[in-house]
């Protein structure tokens, strides 16, 4: 089950808009009417729904290439049922909500979520469309669509912390052209996990890798700002093992998910694979090689020096990892989209260049406000940064603004000379003004 992955904004001039964020809790106590729903059968999902038909298509397609990406990333694991897994994609969060409470979980303030419920003989992922961004929806169903193929592919035990990185690798994949791009840092992860071991606020490694799924949840309903830590350090580890550019750590780390997958304990997975008796090139040696005792061979290190030696290159990675440009400029092009939508919504004219906004946002005082695990970040529009982006080729460049598609919509923004070159585009969707990002 995933906890908090996504943020809230709350929007100021003269009055205040908040968006939604995740938690998950179990119970039910509540009570709402279950929506009627229509199932259309697909090769990777059972899509359950109340959507109109041109919604679902898009994201049902969207889902598809998904799978396929789960499927390619981890095709080392022998698929033992190809059946077609249940997505639940639901108009409205009361909806959503009373669905969840028919298989007994209570899902208020949560934004998606995958669940077994075994007494039900029911499991699947779900959520909610109205009310927020197609990003948002985007973001949630690659997170919790992860848990489900690991759940069915990989294993039910994958440690806690392995889960939750693997699936924020996916949550932040950028689907252009039939083609996801991977591995770009967020900002406010990267900037969490440096602050957290450079204040030594971090779980050391060792003991990192040992977390529960009863403590990982325990430390969320009751410590935010831990939680937060806990979700940075999870997708950095990974980061690390993915993103390093050594084969060989990538494929001890499908090897180690292998064994965890087979009950084998996650320190001993852990040096087992990472041991590299089978590589000639063993993929601890270069970090481990210092910490090994001279009485012990090489062939069999100890497992403390493993896992210490390569919490030491995780600390290294923290301090060498930077934002993407690329996410930065994305969110500074949210930023502008709220001030846009928050105007709209205010009866404030549309302004036609980004210099004419920047001006408005100015004299307005306007400023938004981030929470992401607790953790708030305010952001100005009185700062000049929110208006430029930094390009490949040519540096700085200030975003554009498009003419709206229709006469009830804000302007698009776009950010030229990115690649792939994103825009926000507008809709009304159930009568609510919501925006998405485009890529070409």
């Amino acid at each position: 089950m995933r906890m908090p992955m996504g943020s809230s904004y709350l929007f100021h001039c003269c009055v205040a808009i908040a968006c939604a964020w995740f938690v998950t809790h179990l119970s039910s106590q509540l009570v709402h009417a279950q929506p009627a729903l229509k199932t259309y059968k697909g090769p990777h999902y059972i899509i359950h729904s109340n959507l109109p038909l041109q919604e679902i298509r898009p994201l049902a397609q969207h889902m598809s290439t998904t799978y396929v990406l789960y499927e390619r990333k981890f095709r080392q694991f022998a698929v033992q049922n190809n059946d077609p897994m249940p997505l639940y994609l639901i108009d409205t969060r009361e909806n959503y909500y009373a669905l969840l409470e028919s298989f007994d979980i209570n899902a208020t303030n949560s934004g998606g979520i995958f669940f077994v419920r075994p007494n039900h003989d029911a499991s699947g992922l779900a959520t909610y469309v109205y009310g927020k961004n197609r990003n948002e929806t985007i973001a949630t169903l690659q997170h919790e669509g992860f848990h489900q193929f690991a759940y069915k592919h990989i294993g039910h035990d994958l440690p806690i912390w392995a889960n939750e990185g693997i699936a924020q690798y996916f949550e932040d994949g950028l689907l252009v052209q039939n083609r996801m791009i991977l591995g770009r840092g967020d900002p406010h992860r990267i900037a969490l996990i440096q602050h957290a071991v450079k204040n030594n606020q971090h779980v050391p490694f060792d003991e990192f890798l040992q977390i529960t799924p009863q403590e990982w949840s325990t430390t969320l309903n009751q410590d935010a700002k831990l939680a937060g830590i806990y979700y940075a350090q999870a997708w950095s580890i990974v980061d690390m093992l993915v993103n390093s550019g050594r084969d060989d750590w990538q494929k001890a780390f499908v090897d180690y998910l292998k064994r965890v997958s087979l009950n084998e304990p996650s320190h001993e997975a852990f040096r087992n694979a990472f041991n590299g008796k089978k590589s000639k090139r063993p993929a601890y040696n270069k970090y481990t090689r210092r910490n090994t005792s001279n009485t012990q061979s090489e062939d069999d290190p100890d497992t403390n020096a493993i896992i210490n030696a390569f919490g030491e290159r995780w600390i290294e990675h923290v301090q060498s990892l930077k934002p993407d440009p690329f996410i930065v400029a994305i969110e500074r092009m949210e930023f502008l989209a709220g001030a846009l939508a928050f105007m709209q919504k205010n009866d404030v004219p549309m302004p036609h260049s980004i210099t004419d906004l920047r001006d408005l946002l100015k004299r307005s005082g306007f400023y938004s406000t981030r929470t992401m695990h607790g953790i708030k970040q305010q952001y100005h529009g009185s700062d000049e940064k929110m208006y430029r982006f930094e390009t490949p080729r040519r540096g700085e460049a200030l975003f554009r603004l498009l003419e709206p598609t229709r006469n009830d919509l804000p302007p698009r923004v776009t950010a030229p000379g990115l690649v792939p070159e994103p825009t926000i585009a507008w809709q009304r969707k159930n009568g609510e003004l919501t925006h998405h990002l485009e890529y070409r």
